[in-house]
């Protein structure tokens, strides 16, 4: 058997990109060997190049329409498969020549510019209505943001043979939107490796805190967010170790600095250690991890850490208590006070907190087992031609109705203020030329994330 997992992200600088694609890839080659995997290869999530824009102005009303059809016509198919050549070129082999397609998700689900893309769902659809693959869509959230969004979502995941969604609030949405059979099994970020690498100096050594930023720091009041910071650190003689693998987050880390001088605090860059696995043992040896990078709050729970998480740009931490049968409450990024509140409830019982933590995380893969288990049985026998086995209830669990308060439902919308600029560094040259290089070379474009074909 080969397959191909589809919108891999492994190859990034971003440690969540690098966590959960790579956790997958190694769940799949585990889970999949003993029923024939022989070969296991990844098309990547490819950066943005002018190709996509031209591709969009002239044909993404187009686009839409077909991938947002539950039976596209073949004629629109072999159309969707010719813009799908020009810009995946080789790598679109990989699919025709699988036997199993895994379309990963991950967080990127949900903008509407992605129904008007040929680098995102294309590749899914062809698989599926063009070359009779079975697509299974595994390690991801769901977002919708229209009526007409939620229809073509429907169209799309509704055509594939399995879709498992990460977390209970994204379950919960698919569900609503009548795709019955949708299951819930955790991020594969959660299957830490077991190989974790020195992690790289520079740590405090006395007791330290992480900080993970959030992708929608724009929208923080970074004044009362670095105030609930400083105030756990002054209550429990704790440094602030800001973590970054995304310029954005970096820019947290200077209004630190600014505010309270440099000695205050330390950070972590993704130049400092390249590999997620070197930031285990970082994660490992922290009080708690505060911040709304949801991928590093899964890494550190998988190393038994408590965390504290905040908003980021969609919902997808707000199933963590659901998921991990956990207090996981995430906090408001303006209400310092609360922040210094919950982290004193944690250190004031460490033991406590982390074997809480030891027991959701015994949950999280009794799931991810189960659904391994189910995984090999409904490939086997959809290669097979036979009907593939019922998931056991542990998969399907009753939705849940989770709300978001206010502010932090606005900041998933995008809807708050301004809250951090991103300075710029002189090493940000460096990054525009790489940048500058996948937009003028296809090739380049094509090649930057990829990895080695792994074969069994």
């Amino acid at each position: 058997m080969k397959a191909v997992i589809l919108n891999f992200t492994g190859g990034r600088e971003n440690w969540g990109c690098q966590a959960t694609s790579w956790g997958l890839h190694a769940f799949l080659a585990r889970r999949l060997a003993p029923v024939g995997l022989r070969e296991l290869s990844v098309v990547p999530f490819l950066p943005r190049h002018r190709i996509d824009r031209a591709i969009e102005r002239r044909h993404g009303a187009r686009i839409a329409a077909i991938q947002g059809d539950p039976a596209p016509a073949a004629d629109d198919l072999r159309f969707l498969e010719g813009l799908a050549a020009r810009r995946f070129g080789p790598l679109l082999d990989r699919v025709r020549g699988a036997d199993l397609v895994v379309f990963q998700g991950e967080g990127t689900m949900g903008a509407p510019a992605l129904y008007r893309r040929v680098a995102f769902f294309t590749l899914p659809v062809l698989a599926r209505h063009l070359y009779g693959k079975p697509v299974f869509s595994l390690n991801q959230s769901f977002v919708t943001e229209s009526a007409a969004d939620a229809a073509r979502a429907r169209a799309i995941f509704g055509g594939f043979d399995m879709v498992a969604l990460r977390e209970f609030r994204s379950y919960s949405l698919v569900r609503g939107l009548g795709l019955e059979g949708a299951l819930l099994c955790p991020d594969m970020a959660f299957v830490a490796p077991q190989d974790a690498t020195r992690p790289p100096a520079g740590l405090p050594s006395g007791g330290y805190f992480c900080v993970t930023g959030s992708a929608a720091l724009a929208g923080y009041d970074v004044a009362a967010y670095l105030d609930g910071l400083k105030r756990i650190a002054d209550a429990h003689g704790l440094m602030p170790v800001f973590l970054y693998s995304r310029p954005l987050d970096r820019a947290l880390y200077d209004s630190a600095v600014a505010a309270w001088g440099p000695a205050a605090c330390r950070a972590i860059s993704s130049r400092d250690a390249p590999d997620f696995r070197a930031l285990l043992p970082v994660l490992k040896g922290a009080a708690l991890v505060v911040g709304g990078r949801y991928h590093s709050s899964v890494s550190a729970l998988s190393q038994g850490t408590p965390v504290i998480p905040t908003a980021g740009n969609s919902h997808k931490a707000e199933g963590l208590s659901a998921l991990m049968g956990c207090d996981i409450p995430v906090l408001e990024h303006d209400r310092p006070e609360a922040l210094a509140a919950r982290a004193d409830a944690i250190l004031a019982a460490p033991g406590a907190a982390r074997a809480e933590v030891a027991e959701g995380m015994a949950r999280v893969r009794a799931r991810i087992d189960a659904f391994g288990e189910h995984l090999a049985a409904a490939a086997s026998a959809r290669l097979s031609g036979r009907a593939a086995p019922p998931p056991p209830a542990m998969l399907r669990p009753a939705p849940e109705l989770l709300q978001s308060t206010p502010t932090n439902a606005a900041l998933y919308r995008g809807r708050a203020g301004a809250g951090l600029v991103r300075r710029w560094h002189r090493d940000d040259a460096v990054r525009a030329g790489e940048d500058l290089r996948r937009k003028l070379s296809l090739a380049h474009n094509l090649a930057v994330y990829d990895v080695p074909t792994r074969r069994l």
